[in-house]
This record gives C-alpha cells, sequence and structure tokens, in this order.
C-alpha cells in the first residue's frame, strides 16, 4: 500500500466496480425471473434466458471474485486488522461448492464490520466488536434457501415417481424465487459495504488530519516550553535530548 497526504493508506475506491457488480446481479436475477416464468408458465419469449444465465454466471463469478478481493484491500488499508478471510481464501471461498455456503456469508459479514465508519477508525482491531449486519444475515438465508433447494431436487432424482415430481417442482421454484430475491438484496448490500468504506476513507483521513495537527502543535509547545532542549522528531514520536 503506498502512502498519501498525512499517512493516508491508499485507497481505491470500488465505485465503478461496484456498479459493475450491481448490474450482473440485476441480470442473473432477470434471468431467474425469466427461468422461473419458461419453467411454470410456458413462455416462449424467454427461452434465451437460459444462454443468458449462463453467460452472465461465467463472467460474474469473476467479477464477484475481483470486487470482493479489493472490498478486502480497502478495508485492510483504511485500518482494519486481524481479518480472517484474506489470500487465496478471498478466491477459493466463490468457487468451492459446501464450503462457499457457510464461508461466503461470513466473508460479506468481516467485509461489513471493516468497513464500519464509526468503529475502529483509530484502532485497527476496534470494528472487530462492530455489530452484525442483518442485511447481510437476510442474504444469507435466502442463500442457505437455495443450497437446501439445490439439494432436494438433486435428491428427487432417486425417490419413487409419485414423489419424484412433486419435490422437484417445489425445489424448482424455490430455488429459482430465493436467488431471484438474493439477487435484489445482493444489489443493495454490494452498495452498503461500498458506502460504508467511502463513508470510513472520509472519517480516517478527518482523524489522522487531526492527529498531524496536534503533533504540529506539540513541537512548537514542546519548543515553547523547554527553551535549552533540543527536540527532534523520531519515527516514534516527540524524542528529546537534553543538552
Amino acid at each position: 500500500m503506498g502512502n498519501e497526504g498525512f499517512g493516508i493508506p491508499k485507497y481505491r475506491s470500488l465505485g465503478g466496480l461496484s456498479i459493475g457488480v450491481m448490474v450482473y446481479l440485476f441480470l442473473w436475477g432477470w434471468c431467474f425471473l425469466a427461468a422461473l416464468f419458461q419453467r411454470f408458465m410456458v413462455l416462449g419469449a424467454v427461452t434465451l434466458s437460459n444462454f443468458v444465465l449462463v453467460a452472465v454466471s461465467l463472467i460474474g463469478l469473476g467479477l464477484m471474485t475481483w470486487w470482493g478481493g479489493r472490498a478486502h484491500d480497502n478495508a485492510r488499508a483504511l485500518g482494519a486488522q486481524r481479518m480472517f478471510f484474506e489470500g487465496e481464501w478471498l478466491i477459493w471461498i466463490w468457487f468451492t461448492p459446501l464450503l462457499n455456503m457457510v464461508a461466503l456469508p461470513l466473508m460479506w459479514q468481516e467485509l461489513w464490520r471493516a468497513s464500519d465508519p464509526n468503529a475502529g477508525v483509530s484502532d485497527g482491531n476496534g470494528w472487530r466488536w462492530s455489530r452484525w449486519s442483518k442485511r447481510i444475515w437476510v442474504c444469507a438465508g435466502l442463500w442457505w434457501l437455495g443450497y437446501f433447494a439445490l439439494g432436494c431436487w438433486v435428491v428427487s432424482w432417486i425417490l419413487v415417481d409419485n414423489v419424484q415430481l412433486l419435490v422437484r417442482v417445489i425445489a424448482e421454484l424455490v430455488l429459482l424465487v430465493g436467488w431471484m430475491f438474493l439477487c435484489g438484496s445482493g444489489i443493495r448490500a454490494v452498495w452498503s459495504v461500498h458506502k460504508r468504506q467511502h463513508d470510513r476513507f472520509v472519517a480516517r483521513k478527518e482523524y489522522l488530519a487531526k492527529r498531524m495537527d496536534e503533533k504540529l502543535g506539540a513541537e512548537k509547545l514542546v519548543e515553547v516550553g523547554l527553551g535549552g532542549n533540543e527536540v527532534r522528531f523520531a519515527s516514534g514520536g516527540v524524542e528529546e535530548a537534553m543538552q
């Protein structure tokens, strides 16, 4: 991380990347809606949704991984310390089945809390006492519901004929509706993390500027008060060397 004015860590805004992720989630939600109509209402006009869904998914997974890595780097650049998800974790949890069922919601919660503009600005560990996001838990609930429905859909293929179709239809309905709403909730979650990181950047900039003003004021005060003492600044603060 580079340093900018007043020793502020380099911050790269999530703006354009967040917009790209939100567009991706919107398109994915539209694909789930189109698939829902196609499956249960037999509307031939949306038969292209399957192709669109595959294309959007492949592009979107890479985009989401990029966004998650950038958001994590920003959180650390803005002072958050001792974050659990880092390094290769930030990639593998997006692409590993079952692992991402648990790890993705926890990673989002960590990003949310580490981006808190009101906690940990001056203390790198203060974010760990920040509240958990109800909005992220809603996303997690819809994510887990979709996983459960997908499991039921797989199991339905080994059931007896008179139960197989019923379980499969219900599982498909729950999966499509649940993940359609997940896309909508995900758009709000992405924007919230983006806004919180921007607000944290502003708050940290003000805090570091205030600290610099206090240090410069302390320098003048010490120079006036100590008279014959030589005052010099080291990396740890004010160092006095008595002549």
